[in-house]
């Protein structure tokens, strides 16, 4: 995995955190929160996703790999960014029960 690769992927990771705690609100952690959240998500997504197809781009820098770092990264990012946001609002409904 290049260092360029890894920088794509977190900001793919991030803009997709973003944008997903903008269209869902209930799930949104908060500027900082949808940034870290999805910035780990654009890491582990993307890692996933070649684990998962050792075949697909993801050395190098070419276009395949630029596609496959984009799409993993932003999915991972929505993703995270969900999850941290269901797990948040469980623990807010039990502080307030």
């Amino acid at each position: 995995m290049s260092f360029i690769g890894l920088i794509i992927q977190i900001i793919a990771g991030i803009v997709s955190g973003h944008m997903t705690g903008r269209g869902m609100r209930a799930f949104s952690l908060g500027p900082v929160g949808n940034t870290i959240a999805g910035g780990f998500g654009g890491l582990a997504g993307a890692g996933a996703i070649q684990a998962m197809f050792p075949g697909a781009p993801g050395s190098g820098f070419d276009f395949g790999a630029l596609v496959s770092s984009i799409i993993g990264g932003g999915v991972g990012g929505a993703v995270v960014t969900i999850f941290a946001g269901l797990v948040r609002n469980m623990i807010d409904s039990h502080r307030r029960a």
